[in-house]
């Protein structure tokens, strides 16, 4: 400091001016200074990984994981090339009793300070992605070297985002077992296990999917384009899966179909065989098993540091040494098992925008109708604000007038001559 109070006064603004004209030359040419990183505007494309507990996508998905985390652009190294997003469905906690397990932070024998087992899952999780996203010499990512978390709110549902690099996750925090009855009881109303926010039924879900797809798709890349990956609910391709990993893949295939019928493009979806991997041959390199291994064996670690149960066994060693996969377009119904996405299709017809609403939204469908159909609002708890009999004639969209309406969360039901349409969540918040 008192080197530079002593230059002359023409030394110390010609070099202002020429760390000026570097900030303006970074501005320009679409990057920005941030740690001192010099980072990139947009990344090539986007990669969703969508499974339903936080050890799901090191175990089946890591060698493809692993290489899109690590992605670079050929002709600027430095930059990651790729946005990679993960979406855990629940918060992975195995029975109930798991949360008052001794998931002790560092101390064993200081009870005083518990975490509940799936939040350091959740940790795990993160480890995972640093030890992917901390490529040794180069810069991933747009500007952030150090973990992120907050709250975001989806589709009107408050979720916890975290951001590490060129790597966002997203913890819908479902109940392992609770999840698995939606496909059976379309009303049912599910709570997240920290009561952050309530899914009124299995369209709602799904459509915070697509809300969440849409969001990662419209920021931070070139285009629109996009790679999925979850798991594959083909019984026969594979057999003997959680429950929750089929619904996971099953609601991930409902998301991207709902993304074509808007944008009539077919998404690439890698489809992944989970727990009937250790039936399969090895069929990975030695150098991909490794990056598996890696990736776990951080997951585990993370957990041994609070004292949790790592569930590392011989079984994770099988899976580790084989990667199976299988590509298909969104716009294909690939084997007999995904026709009933054909009867959750119709459940999905709804739209609601803007969402949150001020004093006005939209709710839209798939497709015009041309019919009678019955318009209900509701609060959460079922109460009735207005019905509407309306006769539609080609048309795709309905207005709710919002201005009286309190901030909060209500539902819109659409019923025609044989029985609810559809329903949708939505925001009101003035």
């Amino acid at each position: 400091m008192g080197y530079f109070c002593g230059m002359r006064e023409n030394t110390k603004k010609l070099i202002l001016a020429l760390f000026a004209g570097v900030l303006s030359l970074l501005s320009f040419s679409g990057g920005n200074l941030v740690y001192g990183q010099l980072v990139p505007t947009k990344y090539s494309g986007v990669s969703f990984y969508v499974i339903a507990h936080q050890d799901d996508w090191q175990l089946f998905m890591g060698s493809n994981a692993f290489k899109d985390i690590r992605a670079y652009k050929s002709a600027t190294p430095q930059y990651a090339s790729k946005k990679v997003v993960f979406i855990y469905t629940t918060a992975g906690n195995i029975h109930d009793e798991d949360d008052t397990k001794a998931c002790v932070c560092k101390d064993p024998y200081d009870t005083s300070y518990r975490m509940p087992y799936w939040k350091v899952r959740e940790g795990g999780s993160q480890n995972s992605i640093h030890l992917a996203a901390c490529r040794s010499g180069k810069v991933q990512g747009a500007g952030f070297p150090y973990a992120h978390g907050d709250e975001v709110t989806i589709n009107g549902h408050t979720i916890i985002r975290y951001r590490f690099k060129n790597t966002i996750s997203y913890y819908l925090r479902m109940k392992t077992g609770q999840y698995g009855f939606w496909s059976y009881f379309p009303n049912y109303q599910v709570t997240t296990v920290d009561n952050s926010t309530t899914y009124i039924d299995w369209a709602d879900f799904v459509n915070t999917l697509y809300f969440i797809f849409k969001e990662e798709m419209a920021h931070d890349v070139e285009d629109s384009s996009a790679v999925f990956n979850f798991p594959d609910i083909n019984v026969e391709v594979n057999p003997q899966d959680h429950a929750d990993h089929y619904l996971a893949g099953r609601a991930s295939l409902l998301a991207t179909r709902l993304l074509t019928k808007e944008t009539n493009v077919p998404y690439r979806q890698n489809l992944y065989v989970d727990y009937y991997l250790n039936k399969l041959p090895e069929n990975i390199s030695l150098k991909d098993c490794q990056e598996k291994s890696a990736l776990i064996g951080a997951y585990c670690l993370s957990l041994l540091d609070h004292n949790a149960w790592a569930e590392f066994d011989d079984l994770y060693l099988e899976w580790t040494r084989r990667n199976y996969s299988r590509t298909v377009s969104s716009t294909e119904l690939p084997g007999t098992d995904y026709n009933c996405l054909l009867v959750d299709m119709d459940t999905l017809a709804l739209k609601i925008y803007p969402n949150p609403a001020d004093n006005i939204t939209w709710l839209k469908f798939n497709q015009p109708m041309k019919s009678h159909i019955e318009l209900r609002v509701t609060t959460i708890s079922g109460a009735m604000l207005y019905k509407e009999n309306l006769n539609l004639d080609e048309q795709n969209s309905v207005p709710i007038n919002t201005t009286n309406f309190q901030n909060g969360n209500y539902l819109a039901i659409v019923a025609g001559d044989n029985g609810i349409i559809g329903q949708i969540l939505f925001q009101v918040s003035h």
